[in-house]
């Protein structure tokens, strides 16, 4: 069976590698690390599935922006997008998921509640 290939856009390094270690057993996953990079990522694979990091640094798009472009593009409409975020106050998960936003993770994310995540969307 093919792993699934998804896309995390993150613009820290280390939370990216992290990530990215923690699923390498059930998924590979391409990070990007600025929207730009993710628009063209996403502009040449079809990804069944996006981890989305809300702050993107020092980038003026943040990661809400950043998704509702992506939902814009032909055949991404519908394509689960999880928030994974440092923002973990009373209200975000709400918040996030009015934005459109699937699933929300808080950082530190967990293995488990991400695994479980992703296998509701995309099996396994």
């Amino acid at each position: 069976m093919t792993k699934p290939h998804i896309l995390y856009v993150e613009d820290d390094e280390i939370n990216g590698f992290v990530v990215q270690s923690m699923l390498r057993s059930y998924c590979t996953v391409d990070i990007a690390t600025n929207p730009a990079e993710a628009m063209s990522a996403v502009g040449s694979v079809a990804y069944p599935l996006i981890l989305m990091d809300i702050n993107l640094g020092e980038d003026e798009m943040d990661g809400v922006e950043l998704t509702r472009r992506i939902r814009a593009l032909p055949g991404y409409h519908s394509v689960p997008i999880f928030a994974v975020t440092a923002f973990a106050m009373p209200g975000d998960e709400e918040r996030f998921l009015s934005e459109g936003f699937d699933r929300y993770f808080p950082k530190p994310v967990q293995k488990e509640d991400l695994l479980a995540g992703l296998q509701q969307y995309l099996g396994g």
